[in-house]
């Protein structure tokens, strides 16, 4: 049983000498134990003076090593310590399957390795091998150092950027992705330029040549850096974060101004139609169709099982006057009206097919001069951060870039926090990013099927 041991786990220079057995711990468990004793060549020149160094004592080290029986396995490991007769300088014997810095062996350091690799927590990991959390935390930080630290990425194309929520407090980070492998490139603390600059600093000027665009939404330290540092690489603005900046710009605004106006007038009746109906000002008229179509057939099912018996009287029904509800209120408000027919055209010019640069510009140069003749203020407002950044948003229509990976990215994030109850250190928190959006998505296969 002890060759075995020796043999199979690596353990070189490592006698047994008593045969695992089962003993009690400090807590009252069970752990299987194994004793031993080195037969690695002994210190005999001392490493201060050079003099002849003798044995002097004998020390016992439990170094924990892969569960054997289903059970926590302790090597009782015993090994010599000499001393110099000169210097009286003290030196024991190395353990050579010992892990750097902990009491494991360094196959255990690689089983570690292996469960964190995959999607366990530190926490998962630490109660299932009954290893200290702070040591699993430090054999997975160095593991994550040696894959991402100083390593500069692949070369990409296009480059996605944003930020993200880091700690409580309105503290902010940014992470930059590559949008055609889904790649976490960097993150970085802050949502400011010098973000940017570290991120350029990191990947060289060299590296960067090969990036042909940015997409990102319309954020103004981001998109100078870039411009500043980086003129070659084309800026595209996001098309979901332009919509929506143009629903709060316009929709929204407009109908609040409205709601203040009818408070202050008086008119009740009128103030009651605007209560109520944020949703439906910002939805496609589509939407709210197929919303009304499944409160109707959720309707028709409440009667079907009132009738037989199946669900009581009172049970209650939804709403399936959503689009009527629309009607009315762009009826009701001729500005409204004009603000949803832009918000349209606005979707229908990024939907179009992208055909070439000059044709795409005139699209929405020909959406700007609406909007600006509409005589809506909201309207003219928005107009004119469009045409500001009439640029990128034309990039973004003919290469065909979004942000959609980013958000997502921003997804996993959120989750990568929760699942470890918060991260006090940073720079490992940006390492997890790192990894986990490189993880594949898993397709499992039925073990009963063979091919």
């Amino acid at each position: 049983m002890g060759d075995l041991i020796m043999l199979s786990l690596g353990l070189a220079s490592f006698a047994v000498t008593v045969q695992p057995h089962l003993e009690r711990n400090d807590k009252g468990g069970d752990v299987t134990v194994t004793e031993g004793v080195l037969t690695s060549p002994l210190p005999r020149v001392c490493p201060r003076c050079g003099g002849v160094m003798d044995v002097h004592d004998h020390q016992e080290v439990l170094v924990q090593d892969i569960p054997l029986r289903l059970r926590v396995h302790l090597l009782r490991v015993r090994k010599t310590v000499c001393q110099c007769r000169e210097c009286g300088h003290s030196r024991s014997q190395e353990v050579p399957f010992q892990a750097k810095g902990h009491r494991m062996t360094r196959m255990m350091e690689q089983v570690l390795m292996h469960e964190l690799n995959g999607s366990r927590t530190i926490k998962e990991v630490s109660a299932r091998y009954a290893v200290h959390p702070n040591s699993v935390k430090d054999i997975d930080r160095r593991r994550l150092e040696r894959r991402f630290a100083e390593r500069k990425p692949r070369p990409c194309r296009y480059l996605g950027v944003d930020e993200f929520l880091l700690h409580r407090g309105h503290q902010y980070a940014t992470v930059f992705l590559d949008l055609e492998s889904g790649d976490v490139l960097y993150c970085t603390e802050g949502k400011d330029k010098e973000t940017v600059y570290r991120f350029l600093q990191f990947v060289g000027e060299k590296w960067m040549k090969g990036v042909q665009a940015v997409a990102m939404d319309m954020n103004a330290p981001y998109d100078s850096a870039f411009r500043e540092r980086c003129p070659h690489v084309r800026i595209a603005y996001d098309f979901f974060h332009l919509v929506k900046l143009g629903n709060d710009s316009m929709l929204t605004r407009l109908r609040r101004r409205r709601q203040r106006e009818l408070l202050e007038s008086g008119d009740e009746q009128s103030y009651r139609l605007y209560k109520g109906c944020r949703f439906i000002v910002l939805s496609d008229r589509s939407t709210l169709q197929k919303r009304d179509q499944a409160a109707r057939e959720h309707n028709d099912e409440v009667c079907r099982g009132i009738r037989d018996g199946s669900l009581p009287g009172n049970t209650p029904r939804r709403r399936a006057d959503r689009e009527r509800r629309l009607d009315r209120l762009l009826a009701a408000n001729e500005d409204l009206y004009r603000c949803y027919f832009l918000m349209d055209q606005l979707k229908a010019a990024f939907r179009s097919p992208p055909r070439n640069a000059h044709a795409v510009r005139q699209s929405f140069l020909q959406w700007i001069a609406f909007a600006l003749q509409s005589g809506v203020p909201e309207a003219i407002q928005f107009a004119s951060t469009v045409e500001n950044h009439l640029d990128g948003i034309v990039n973004a229509v003919i290469l065909g870039l979004s942000t959609g990976k980013v958000e997502g990215t921003n997804n996993m994030i959120k989750t990568t926090r929760r699942m470890a109850y918060g991260f006090h250190d940073t720079q490992y928190f940006f390492w997890k990013i790192m990894e986990n959006s490189r993880k594949p998505y898993g397709h499992w296969k039925s073990p009963k099927i063979l091919h």
